[in-house]
């Protein structure tokens, strides 16, 4: 029975507009694209790869031809899913890390002023590790010092570290450092609280060098149920199994082409191979003609 068919119900386009459009449907990933060499890719690479399969197999006859072009156009949109995966998991793997996630992976212990050197990760080094054990034994020296030696002069000369950073934080507050020691009344925080703020960042400097192993894998931790996120919700994979196995059917179908081919160039040789006449058991030898010779002479003889 013929389903009668209702063009105002078809969702297939009409326009010329909607043709093209439709054309493009399979360029998602390009692993479906009726275009061998999309925008964007190196023609001279497929035909490189189109030769390198042309020697590899050396097809005879349109057919294998074909079939072994069908290969090189197979292999070109595996390697092309390869590529757009391998990009997108890079896209993925730089972007920028979220506090909760790794607060969440490197579990209790966190610190979470400590973010400003793990996005992006920047692993503390040798002269800043001496640096910060040093300017925390002058900084905590300083919090603890008599109000005789708030003076510039002596924090200067006893606490020579501790004094740069505080005229570098006095310079970010655009306060005079001479007024931050002496106590002035000003807008920005005092002396005390600029030595709190600063133990305080020197304190996550050395949080960062003596966890590094630990901020490291929960980093790795994070970027990997990243990944995992994105290999159980893509369609990538489906496409590369669909071309791998319409690849080996190819490459199967070849072989047997060429298998066949073979034989029968065996046959049709075999056949143009002149065969010995058989000889039948019970029939006489032919006298051979020096014996006739013989014989005859000596029937002149006699």
């Amino acid at each position: 029975m013929t389903i009668p068919r209702n063009p105002s119900l078809s969702g297939g386009p009409r326009s010329m507009a909607g043709l093209r459009s439709a054309a493009n449907n399979a360029t998602k990933t390009g692993a479906y694209a009726v275009q061998v060499v999309l925008p964007g890719e190196n023609a001279s690479q497929f035909e490189d790869l189109e030769a390198q399969l042309m020697f590899d197999f050396e097809p005879v006859g349109m057919a294998e031809v074909a079939m072994v072009h069908d290969l090189a156009v197979l292999t070109w949109k595996r390697l092309r899913v390869d590529r757009v995966e391998h990009s997108v998991m890079l896209q993925m793997m730089q972007l920028p890390l979220l506090e909760d996630d790794v607060a969440q992976s490197y579990g209790p212990g966190f610190l979470s002023r400590a973010m400003y050197r793990l996005e992006p990760y920047e692993e503390v080094t040798t002269d800043e590790w001496n640096d910060a054990v040093e300017l925390s034994k002058q900084l905590h020296a300083l919090q603890l010092a008599p109000d005789s030696s708030f003076k510039v002069a002596v924090i200067r000369r006893k606490w020579p570290q501790a004094f740069a950073v505080l005229v570098r934080w006095a310079d970010d507050y655009d306060v005079d450092i001479d007024d931050v020691i002496a106590g002035v009344p000003t807008a920005a925080p005092n002396c005390e609280d600029a030595i709190v703020e600063l133990l305080r960042d020197t304190t996550t400097v050395l949080w960062l060098a003596k966890n590094r192993e630990a901020i490291e894998a929960a980093i790795r931790r994070v970027r990997d149920s990243r990944l995992l996120r994105y290999m159980k919700s893509n369609n990538t994979q489906r496409a590369y199994d669909d071309i791998g196995r319409a690849f080996y059917r190819t490459l199967a179908e070849l072989r047997r082409q060429q298998d066949w081919r073979s034989r029968r160039s065996a046959i049709l040789v075999d056949d143009a191979t002149p065969k010995p006449a058989s000889v039948s058991p019970d029939a006489t030898p032919a006298p051979d003609s020096a014996d006739q010779t013989d014989s005859h002479l000596g029937g002149l003889l006699k």
